[in-house]
């Protein structure tokens, strides 16, 4: 199974209640998302279209998790392991295809609450898969053929477990469940280098789900470069939440160049490495990048806007959310509510950075954003 990056949209994400896992095994689970999918799952190529508006695939060790997640916990304790433990390689890559392109197909399409939320104890199901067997994913990501490292490459990266935040129930907790998944980091490092594409994209997300800050990075950065497009977009991914700004500073370079990439879907990862690592040198780049003729891109840039944290981007900011909501024919201001559903969009993230970075609150109203500016503005 190939698990490549395609050109991501603009989310429709509804309410999602929460849920647990607890009521359903894992063979129920799947089986519901069988009957929520007209066609069942085989081994084969699959495109994985991700939203990269501030995707992040889990939490850092130490971030408050929310109630769900406090559960997540709990249920892990109560969970029966043989549930999840299969002996069998074959039935377990088998397994493991079918889930991912269950998860895969359910982060694409758009879907009600009721699926959101299968999708949602999907992902848990194939976190506990991979951690119960995870010497046997390990081992075919060692020495499996390459389309088996293909499936173990994507898989692995939901070996990571979150963790609480309180110290003493970290420790706890990891001394009961001890992370597993850096043993796989060398692995897929290494399989960076293999000869097939479809081997090297799976590896790329493996280490973008697993979200590792010690990963190492300069044998990332070479594939932005990579006449493979896809290659190229899962290795910005990767970057997006390997990277931060105290470890961006060797990738700085090779990620403002991605901003030009001719393909959107680069361009789109790359602006979210670049908000990841806040380097004031992309300042430049993300203003321009506002024009995008692709709104996730433009959406992106104006979130990487923000967390620079420097008040005088607030000047592009501005002068995009004046273009999104002007009416050209007589110079009126539209409400953020009667823009069409792309423009929105892009105008909420507009917004979101100029509250962040001037600590304000005036919404769509521009003319209270226009006075704010001509009073705060550097001079």
């Amino acid at each position: 199974m190939v698990l490549n990056v395609s050109s991501p949209r603009v989310p429709k994400v509804p309410e999602v209640r929460a849920t647990s896992v607890s009521s359903s095994s894992p063979d129920r689970i799947v089986a519901r998302m069988n009957r929520s999918f007209s066609s069942s799952s085989t081994c084969g190529p699959l495109l994985l279209f991700l939203v990269a508006c501030s995707s992040v695939p889990g939490l850092p060790a130490g971030s408050s998790l929310s109630p769900r997640e406090i559960e997540y916990q709990r249920q892990l304790e109560l969970s029966q392991q043989s549930l999840y433990e299969i002996e069998d390689r074959t039935e377990l890559l088998i397994r493991l295809d079918q889930n991912l392109a269950h998860w895969n197909r359910g982060n694409v399409e758009q879907l009600g609450s009721e699926d959101r939320e299968l999708v949602h104890n999907l992902e848990e199901v194939l976190q506990r898969t991979v951690y119960f067997n995870f010497r046997s994913v390990l081992s075919i990501l060692e020495t499996g053929e390459p389309h088996q490292q293909c499936t173990a490459a994507a898989a692995i990266g939901f070996a990571r477990l979150q963790e609480p935040a309180d110290t003493q129930e970290r420790a706890r907790f990891l001394e009961q469940w001890p992370q597993l998944y850096p043993r796989a980091i060398p692995v897929l490092i290494r399989l960076l280098g293999a000869e097939q594409p479809y081997v090297v994209q799976n590896s790329l997300l493996g280490l973008w789900k697993l979200a590792d800050p010690n990963t190492p990075v300069q044998p990332i950065l070479p594939l932005l470069n990579r006449e493979e497009e896809d290659i190229r977009a899962n290795a910005a991914l990767a970057l997006s939440t390997i990277l931060t700004p105290e470890t961006g500073e060797p990738a700085i370079s090779a990620l403002i160049n991605a901003l030009y990439d001719p393909m959107p879907k680069v361009r789109v990862h790359a602006v979210t490495a670049v908000g990841a690592i806040k380097h004031p040198s992309a300042a430049g780049r993300l203003a321009q990048l506002l024009d995008d003729h692709y709104m996730l891109v433009q959406a992106n840039a104006a979130q990487a806007l923000g967390k620079l944290g420097a008040v005088e981007n607030c000047q592009y900011l501005l002068g995009r959310l004046d273009t999104l909501m002007r009416d050209t024919p007589n110079g009126k201001f539209r409400k953020r509510t009667d823009l069409d559903q792309r423009r929105e969009f892009v105008a909420s993230h507009l917004i979101a950075s100029l509250e962040q970075l001037s600590g304000k609150q005036y919404g769509d109203d521009l003319e209270k954003w226009r006075e704010w500016w001509l009073e705060e503005s550097p001079r």
